[in-house]
């Protein structure tokens, strides 16, 4: 799918961030419904006035999905008169099974680029093997979201999430954070088990970078002789990163912007 998308200055991108982080929450899928998904959105648009293009891609987000990757690229062809080419990115992917969400937008000088990404899954506990209903003798079990990345002092926009329900819509715990910076995390107590949804989202404007593909990591631990279990399957079963050439796959992206860059400044 593809807008017109024009920002007359920075005020307008960074304006813009709140309306699509609300869309991109919108397309989530409720809390309470029984089920595990996985998805990403993401956008980039190049520079205003002297672009004659712009893109915006938008990847499915659909329930019964463990794992979800997207990138949107975004390059402008300057007009006669007008200085280079802006050119933007953005790069995102969620994984259950690695417990890991990624978020990376990249921009030039008045370009805008934006990624999301969430995950969502039931989790069940269980003690000697057997389903239990809960935590005995007061103890409690926690769900974490630890954030790692880096991102531009100006001109970046990066909030995260952590919301948890028990299996009957009743909420039991919520943690957001709407200016998130490296090494912060979000921690919830639990003693019965639970349907959670964490979510990262990262935009960047004006030449500036919020890479948070450095990851935001989800966690569970629990008292000893408990385990858990998830309606996905695969929750946590494999806790490794995502490839590196998923994100090399960016970098060659960026290269393609150099490259589209430096023909427009020939031509």
């Amino acid at each position: 799918m593809k807008t017109s998308l024009k920002f007359h200055n920075r005020w307008a991108i960074t304006a813009l961030s709140g309306v699509a982080l609300g869309v991109f929450l919108g397309l989530s899928p409720a809390l309470a419904a029984p089920y595990f998904s996985a998805g990403v959105v993401g956008s980039a648009a190049g520079g205003y006035p002297c672009w004659t293009s712009e893109g915006y891609s938008t990847y499915p987000l659909g329930g019964g999905m463990s794992s979800a990757y997207g990138h949107a690229l975004a390059t402008d062809t300057r007009l006669p008169g007008c200085p280079g080419a802006d050119s933007a990115i953005s790069i995102s992917s969620a994984e259950l099974a690695s417990g890991k969400l990624h978020a990376y937008s990249s921009s030039t000088f008045n370009s805008y680029a934006q990624a999301g990404a969430y995950f969502s899954d039931n989790v069940d506990i269980y003690f000697g093997g057997q389903p239990v209903s809960g935590l005995s003798n007061g103890l409690f079990g926690e769900i974490r979201l630890d954030i790692h990345g880096y991102r531009s002092a100006q001109d970046t926009y990066v909030h995260g999430y952590l919301d948890m329900k028990g299996l009957d819509g009743a909420t039991l715990g919520y943690a957001s954070n709407d200016n998130l910076q490296d090494g912060e995390s979000f921690v919830l107590p639990f003693n019965s088990p639970f349907h959670f949804q964490a979510a990262l989202y990262a935009d960047a404007a004006n030449g500036s970078l919020a890479d948070f593909g450095n990851t935001a990591t989800i966690s569970v631990s629990l008292p000893e002789g408990y385990t858990f279990g998830s309606y996905s399957g695969v929750l946590l079963t494999a806790p490794v990163p995502v490839p590196a050439a998923v994100w090399l796959f960016g970098s060659g992206l960026l290269g393609l912007i150099g490259v589209a860059r430096r023909k427009t400044c020939v031509s």
